[in-house]
């Protein structure tokens, strides 16, 4: 697709209905909520609401995005990354609903769905497939045209979730372990030898300085977010036997090896062997879980878990002063305590993607 018909294309608004609203509390009126989403007809397209469900824009994609980042540096703006195994990604003014700039991953690579920035904004650090060589890498761009400046290997294959550590100085990546191509999309190409690990890389060496792996080579680290502290929170989708049960949720601490939180093998089961988004704020963790339709949270003091809370389809959290804000793949935002659930709002025809943004 030529550059010039995909700026037009994808900044066209779509039109998804009238929300429904239920009140769900007063926030500060910049709080915006951004997420990759999708409509009933399986178009792709990035929408930014306010807490209580009313749209601020709608902004299409080419195809289906997955995570997006605010960008500090341009009020209003944020990254989207192309779904596993596509190449785009795209800055958009949400409070406008127009695209600012457009770039792809390099020849023989594509995204993970997602992006971190430097402490000063001034990098931009992707996770990506090189798929001709078969080897995850962390590629690194300036924030003004997007231009790669530099790459490293990320430790492992199927570099996810990355976060950079307080320090400023670490990136934390979470390494699913799958090698995938594009030639076969969706096919997962090594689930018998695959090898999750959680990777601790020195920006300034880009040399692997920790890393860790889960207590089964088929739980494949995906998700993750790192507390004040630096410790680190990892949520795992296991890929074997679906009649046995793993832990899915760890926690890295100081120099401890990766440790598994504390839930019955009941509460294991309930979650149907999959995490989506993690989000942790001060003393609590809140895991979603697509497949179970669960909100689970925990104590992160304890490690214990702490409440499970239905919600069908269960995507993406955002942290807003103390309290959490949820999506739903059935247009559903619900914000929560931890120990209290409010009422919910939907957005008529729309189907949230895993993860949701603050602006």
């Amino acid at each position: 697709m030529h550059r010039r018909s995909f700026l037009i294309g994808s900044s066209a608004c779509l039109v998804i209905g009238v929300p429904t609203f239920t009140q769900l509390g007063v926030v500060a009126k910049q709080n915006v909520l951004v997420s990759s989403a999708s409509d009933i007809d399986g178009n792709h397209y990035v929408i930014a609401t306010h807490v209580n469900g009313q749209i601020v824009s709608q902004t299409r994609l080419p195809k289906r995005g997955h995570d997006t980042l605010a960008l500090p540096h341009k009020a209003g703006h944020v990254l989207v990354l192309a779904r596993r195994p596509d190449r785009f990604a795209m800055e958009i003014n949400v409070l406008e609903g127009k695209v600012t700039r457009v770039f792809e991953a390099q020849r023989g690579h594509h995204f993970y769905g997602h992006g971190e920035l430097s402490s000063d904004g001034r990098f931009l650090y992707t996770s990506e497939n090189d798929y001709e060589n078969n080897r995850g890498v962390i590629t690194i761009r300036e924030t003004e045209h997007y231009q790669p400046l530099s790459q490293f290997d990320s430790g492992g294959i199927g570099p996810h979730d990355i976060k950079l550590m307080p320090d400023g100085l670490h990136l934390a990546i979470a390494n699913g372990g799958i090698s995938t191509h594009p030639d076969w999309p969706r096919m997962k190409l090594n689930v018998d030898t695959m090898r999750p690990n959680l990777s601790l890389i020195n920006l300034n060496t880009g040399r692997v300085q920790r890393q860790y792996t889960p207590p089964h080579h088929q739980l494949s680290l995906r998700h993750l977010d790192v507390n004040n502290n630096g410790d680190i929170y990892v949520g795992a989708q296991f890929q074997g036997d679906y009649s046995k049960q793993y832990p899915l949720v760890f926690v890295q601490s100081g120099d401890r090896q990766l440790q598994a939180l504390h839930a019955s093998e009941e509460d294991w089961r309930a979650m149907r062997q999959y995490t989506a988004s993690v989000c942790v704020d001060k003393e609590r963790l809140l895991v979603t879980c697509p497949r179970g339709d669960l909100l689970t949270f925990w104590n992160t003091s304890s490690g214990k878990l702490e409440r499970k809370v239905e919600l069908k389809d269960a995507a993406g959290v955002a942290a807003i002063e103390g309290e959490f804000i949820v999506s739903s793949g059935h247009g559903r935002l619900l914000k929560t305590h931890g120990q209290q659930t409010e009422k919910q709002t939907v957005v008529e025809g729309v189907r949230f993607d895993n993860h949701m943004t603050l602006v």
